[in-house]
């Protein structure tokens, strides 16, 4: 349990760093939106909320590696951790007046959106995952004089 603590800090701070840089990303990309036009108070907080965001979402990716849990499990888990963090950045940015409060429409097309990139991140990181496992298992085979037919 204490190496599974030490990766989740590990993970949050890489998250942090990198829901930073991405934040940087998005103050550079020309546009006329409302993060343009403020101080730099305003965007420090701005590019601390996008690192929380990605401590959250890479430091809680930890739960992959609870071997008494389902991958079920650990997908809705993470998946519902992520979401809700993911809300919660979109509310401090409509409040704080960087985006416009979203209709019921384009918050259903920011969920889709959510879901699919959630989707392919997780369907990408399983394939790697049994890739992993079948090498690992052909090489145990090898090891224990074992042919596949």
């Amino acid at each position: 349990m204490k190496e599974l603590r030490k990766k989740a800090l590990i993970l949050s701070i890489s998250g942090f760093l990198l829901g930073v840089l991405i934040g940087i990303a998005f103050l550079i990309i020309p546009d006329d939106g409302a993060l343009k036009n403020e101080d730099t108070v305003g965007k420090i907080l701005y590019l601390m909320t996008c690192g929380l965001y990605g401590a959250l979402a890479w430091g809680s990716s930890v739960i992959y590696e609870i071997e008494s849990w389902s991958i079920l499990r650990c997908t809705v888990t993470h998946g519902l951790i992520t979401f809700g963090g993911l809300t919660v950045f979109f509310g401090v940015l409509v409040v704080a007046g960087w985006m416009k409060k979203p209709s019921l429409g384009a918050a259903l097309i920011m969920l889709l959106m959510f879901l699919l990139v959630y989707f392919l991140i997780w369907l990408i990181q399983f394939m790697i995952y049994r890739r992993k496992v079948k090498k690992m298992n052909l090489k145990l085979r090898e090891w224990k004089g074992i042919r596949k037919d």
